[in-house]
């Protein structure tokens, strides 16, 4: 066996006739190949690298998850997935626990020779950091029923972020144009999963701007396909995804498609393909890709257990039903450690607890304290792995929350802070979600300006990044704004608007019947209908 240096060199290593790449994640023999995860694959790797020693709990908990609190059931998970990959390979009992003390590697172990340095380059964007768990899912509330009896838009935050070393020449991203936590949110789910992030980094730093970063990563596809294997293609497509993601759902349905076709068992796709569609109102197609993924055995534990939480938002289920799929996932994900998964299925559980008591009108407030309170901890949970963009999610709800119980200024309190974090990700659909929220708190207090601010800001955010979205509420909210402050004919003016592109099919509730009844114009505005 070399130095411990030249240990710490090397990427490869064999256990018996198991072969195993910390760099790609992978565990293989000829009875079988395993992918495993970053967190994983880091215990194993320590593990080895002290092989033959006792490595304590703390130690383990130092060197893999740094200044991230989790639990110890984190460390008892990845030793237990690491057993069972390990022993499906043929190799038993080499991971030996030490009571009270820690774990000792005991396998027979081969160091292999490192790489050609051009590959260890290639692969280099692998191994960048410790990003806290998968994707976990968000909820979209929009206020289908009018003005008075659902002012509320929750926006869908189903994105992750964690503390990552990035890449060095990231420090060419000016601070002032991409905030880093935009940057940490972007890398997050490819890092967590060894996948690069190379190509997307460097579009960055060319343009230094989200949108435009997209659309060089998207000019240079076709190019691209012709020079890479199915694989590195699939990798250079999930950056290209991760720029869109949160930002152009059109792209990322076309780009999160693309690589289900050349790899249909990809959780991350799946997942991220079927929010999109979800943004989109599509729901069937969302189904769709859920079912199709969850009957693929491939699929990562804990991508199954975020594309079940997928199923709850997009079957056509009563609310009873996805509470009950979601309190499943909520137990699973909580028995495995997964906290990422357990507080998305449980945010999204006390949404369709809301939604179902609202359209029973059974609401109490003892409900509402217990909701409020549940969400306090999945905002634990995500600040503790600080994800940025599922924490802001959360206080979104609660804000709502509070909203639903009177308390305007706590309310408007979470929703300035959810705007600043949204603004620093880069994300206008859900900056334009949070704006409405505001405008319509505002609005509700009786503050005509900064409601007409805020409403008028919203739409501007979706004009500005080009981005399709249902305008209909904001210009019903502005007409709604304009008429309370005096200004009728700005008030028909919105109105009209609003009806005028009121989408087929969809019903016209009473409220703006309401509304129509009270502005100036009434008698022009029902020649619209």
């Amino acid at each position: 066996m070399g130095s411990t240096n030249e240990m710490h060199q090397k990427d490869e290593v064999r256990v018996g006739n198991i072969h195993i790449c910390f760099s790609e994640l992978t565990i293989k023999s000829r009875k079988s190949k395993s992918q495993v995860e970053l967190r994983v694959m880091r215990v194993l790797e320590t593990l080895i690298r002290h092989h033959g020693k006792v490595v304590t709990r703390e130690d383990l908990h130092n060197e893999v998850w740094q200044d991230t609190h989790v639990s110890d059931d984190a460390l008892n998970r990845a030793i237990s997935i690491l057993r069972q990959k390990l022993a499906a390979c043929g190799a038993e009992d080499v991971i030996t626990t030490i009571p009270r003390r820690g774990y000792r590697f005991d396998g027979e172990v081969c160091w292999d020779e490192p790489r050609p340095a051009v590959h260890k380059e290639r692969k280099r964007g692998h191994r960048q950091g410790l990003i806290a768990g998968l994707v976990a899912a968000g909820v979209l509330l929009v206020p289908a029923t009018g003005i008075a009896t659902a002012r509320f838009v929750s926006v869908g935050v189903p994105d992750q972020t964690g503390e990552t070393d990035l890449q060095p020449n990231l420090a060419a991203v000016a601070q002032k144009e991409i905030d880093q936590k935009a940057i940490r949110a972007t890398l997050a789910p490819l890092t967590q999963r060894g996948l690069p992030v190379e190509e997307l980094v460097t579009a960055l730093v060319e343009t230094q701007d989200f949108e435009k970063a997209l659309q060089v990563m998207r000019s240079r596809q076709d190019a691209v396909m012709g020079q890479l294997g199915t694989h590195e293609y699939t990798e250079y497509l999930h950056q290209t995804g991760a720029l869109a993601y949160d930002r152009d759902d059109d792209a990322a349905i076309s780009v999160y498609g693309e690589i289900l076709r050349l790899r249909p068992d990809d959780g991350l796709a799946a997942t991220r393909l079927a929010r999109s569609y979800l943004r989109r109102g599509h729901n069937q197609s969302a189904a769709s890709v859920v079912e199709d993924a969850l009957g693929y055995s491939t699929v990562q534990d804990e991508d199954r257990m975020s594309l079940l939480i997928e199923q709850a938002r997009s079957q056509p289920l009563e609310f009873n039903e996805r509470v009950s799929l979601l309190r499943d996932v909520e137990a699973e994900a909580e028995k495995v450690g997964f906290d990422e998964g357990l507080a998305s299925a449980r945010r999204l559980r006390v949404a369709y607890e809301w939604m179902g008591a609202s359209d029973a009108q059974t609401l109490a407030e003892e409900e509402t304290v217990r909701w409020i309170s549940e969400l306090v901890t999945t905002v634990d949970i995500y600040q503790d792995l600080r994800m940025d963009a599922e924490l802001a999610s959360s206080q979104t709800m609660m804000g709502l929350m509070y909203k639903l119980r009177g308390d305007l200024e706590t309310a408007n309190e979470l929703f300035e802070s959810v705007l600043a974090t949204e603004r620093e990700l880069h994300r206008p659909i859900n900056v334009h979600a949070v704006l409405t929220n505001l405008a319509m708190t505002n609005f509700d207090q009786k503050n005509l300006e900064a409601a007409a601010r805020y409403n008028d800001e919203a739409i501007q955010t979706v004009r500005e990044a080009n981005l399709p979205a249902d305008l209909q509420w904001n210009w019903m909210l502005g007409a709604e704004i304009a008429l309370a402050d005096g200004r009728g004919e700005e008030g028909c003016r919105l109105f009209a608007i609003a009806r005028q592109s009121w989408p087929e099919g969809r019903p016209f509730s009473p409220d703006y019947q309401d509304l129509q009844s009270r502005l100036p114009c009434r008698e022009q505005l029902a020649s619209i209908d």
